[in-house]
């Protein structure tokens, strides 16, 4: 459904793992899920991932979920 990239937090010093939607998941096709079911997935899986503390477990530092669909992201450490 997304797309991860590595990156590196400039400010912190710190490496950040970085999601957003695959921008084909936004194009409406046939016999797929529409683009409004993946952004809610999208925002959920943000919402949830922001409740869970484990180790094995990444961390939800920040996340824009609002707006248009190809400015949504998350950042997790």
């Amino acid at each position: 459904m997304g797309q991860v990239w590595q990156s590196w937090d400039l400010r912190l010093k710190r490496p950040a793992a970085i999601k957003i939607i695959n921008p084909e998941r936004l194009i409406e096709q046939a016999n797929s899920v529409s683009p409004e079911a993946v952004v809610a997935r999208f925002c959920r899986e943000a919402e949830l991932g922001a409740r869970f503390t484990h180790p094995g477990l990444p961390t939800l530092y920040d996340a824009e979920l609002s707006g248009s669909p190809g400015d949504l992201y998350m950042v997790w450490n």
